[in-house]
């Protein structure tokens, strides 16, 4: 529980920060549009004026009392119009907004503008006790996004497995497991733990048919999972997707989908195990060949099938790996197997 309490520790801590200069900006707004009857482009100037006090923000509006943003979103870059009439009374920030509260800082979400992690500052406006509006600040909820993007971008690592399996890659093949045989369901489980359970990491091993899930509540223990158990794990009990994902739900079936075109798609090449996990967006593959990829869910979704089982060019190497790979010869395998994943499965398509 500790990092649950560190969380609202540092919730705790930037509700403090903001909340003051928010109660500001909503003084001098109500002062302004009592006075007044202004149009959303004045609404918004006026906004944009107060929002200079709190530099941190990555995008700022106005919202109605039912949840209709009013004003053009305001960010560093400019104002965006297009989003005025939007309903936004069911995302996560307004659903929780009681309006009796001035002001209320929302639990990590989803942002549906940049698919990044996010947090809404909401402080009502009132003119004569009513709500007459609400601003809304969004905090990107991952620090800067263009570092965090270009971390991402180096940030699939390809690990090269045990020289004495690669040597033996083309004398195996995949023999049907237990899993293999309910893979659907598996995944169709696997998916409910994830958006229903608050599970935040599933690793799935098809080769031995068992799993390993981490869950919110205890995120330093892992939880051991029998193909039986997994198959039964349909608890009544839903909890939602949890906040802190920076994975959409809509992402998940996807990039299960995508584990069992890996793992059926080669007798040699195959998917031995794979792991999401939502938090930090990462999966992780594991192939017979005892190589390893990780990367983020978006990069790993945005390659095609072909892409992990056909080799980038047409160098004449097919030949000199399998050739290696049944003879053992130990200057060539070393060689041979500096390759990637890919450029192995191509050879093994086209021996």
């Amino acid at each position: 529980m500790q990092i649950i309490r560190t969380i609202n520790q540092q919730q705790e801590l930037f509700c403090s920060w903001i909340s003051t200069p928010l109660k500001s900006i909503a003084k001098h707004c109500a002062n302004e549009w009592s006075q007044n009857t202004l149009t959303d482009e004045q609404l918004a100037n006026a906004l944009l004026d107060s929002i200079k006090q709190i530099p941190q923000y990555a995008l700022c509006y106005l919202i109605s009392p039912k949840g209709i943003i009013q004003t053009p979103t305001i960010s560093h870059t400019g104002c965006d119009p297009t989003d005025i009439g939007k309903d936004v009374s069911l995302r996560p920030y307004f659903v929780e907004w009681d309006e009796n509260q001035d002001f209320f800082l929302s639990r990590l979400y989803t942002s549906t503008k940049t698919n990044l992690p996010c947090m809404t500052a909401l402080q009502a406006v009132r003119i004569e006790g009513k709500v007459f509006a609400i601003i809304a600040i969004d905090f990107d909820g991952g620090g800067n996004a263009s570092k965090r993007n270009a971390f991402h971008a180096e940030n699939h690592t390809q690990i090269k497995g045990d020289p004495s399996i690669r040597q033996q890659l083309f004398a195996q093949t995949r023999t049907i497991t237990p899993m293999e045989e309910q893979i659907d369901f598996v995944h169709q489980n696997a998916e409910w733990l994830l958006l229903n359970h608050e599970a935040f990491f599933v690793q799935l091993r098809y080769s031995r048919s068992t799993a390993t899930v981490r869950f919110i509540d205890s995120p330093y223990h892992d939880s051991m999972f029998t193909l039986e158990q997994l198959t039964s794990s349909n608890s009544p009990n839903r909890q939602p997707l949890s906040s802190m994902s920076t994975v959409l739900p809509e992402q998940i079936i996807p990039a299960f989908e995508l584990f069992k075109t890996l793992r059926l798609a080669d007798e040699n090449i195959y998917l031995r195990s794979a792991s999401l996990n939502i938090i930090t967006g990462m999966v992780e593959l594991n192939f017979s060949c005892d190589g390893t990829h990780n990367l983020p869910i978006n990069e790993f979704l945005e390659k095609s099938t072909a892409y992990w089982l056909t080799a980038s060019d047409n160098t004449p190497r097919t030949n000199t790996v399998r050739d290696a790979a049944r003879d053992g010869s130990g200057e060539k395998s070393a060689t041979v197997f500096s390759y990637s994943t890919q450029e192995i499965a191509s050879a093994s398509e086209r021996a």
